[in-house]
């Protein structure tokens, strides 16, 4: 009984530090962190299109999660609002994203503003995406994109509702 009680009490401790699993990126230059308290971290590398494609620094695969950090040019003293307008308005544009009364827009927070939307895939299943978007430095955007896969609405809301507790803050 003893060893039972043993088992129980880790089995509670190892789920107390999934529960507490965060993904948190810090970079320097812009010196920006961004948090989202309910997404495991991920690891992330150089962006193989760097060297080609400065803005994209970093990418990560973990699981059923891709993300990348792009952190385009910004004029001088570009406030988040402002690179929020100009990347969630040009996502449409992008290969695969709908149009953009399809996708959802909303302020997470003063510095922290996220575009979300859904490309249907084959088999039923359903790409999520999520775009957190602010200003580093006031030199440069910051855009944080996270992918993966759900196979109902439920799962799906479910998902944009814990990406929502993200956050891109100054280092």
């Amino acid at each position: 009984m003893k060893f039972k009680a043993h088992l129980c009490a880790a089995a509670a401790l190892a789920a107390s530090f999934a529960a507490h699993a965060e993904f948190s990126l810090e970079v320097d230059a812009p010196a920006v962190r961004v948090v989202i308290p309910e997404l495991p971290q991920v690891q992330m590398e150089a962006h193989p299109s760097h060297k080609e494609h400065a803005n994209l620094r970093l990418i990560g695969v973990d699981g059923p999660y891709m993300v990348t950090l792009n952190t385009p040019d910004a004029d001088a003293g570009m406030k988040p609002q402002q690179c929020a307008n100009i990347i969630a308005g040009a996502l449409s544009k992008r290969p695969g994203v709908p149009h953009q009364d399809r996708i959802t827009r909303s302020r997470l927070n003063p510095d922290t503003f996220a575009a979300m939307y859904v490309v249907p895939k084959k088999g039923g299943q359903m790409q999520l995406n999520a775009h957190l978007i602010s200003a580093g430095g006031g030199t440069h955007c910051v855009e944080l994109h996270i992918a993966t896969l759900a196979a109902s609405e439920a799962e799906a809301q479910a998902w944009f509702r814990k990406v929502a507790g993200g956050r891109i803050e100054p280092k």
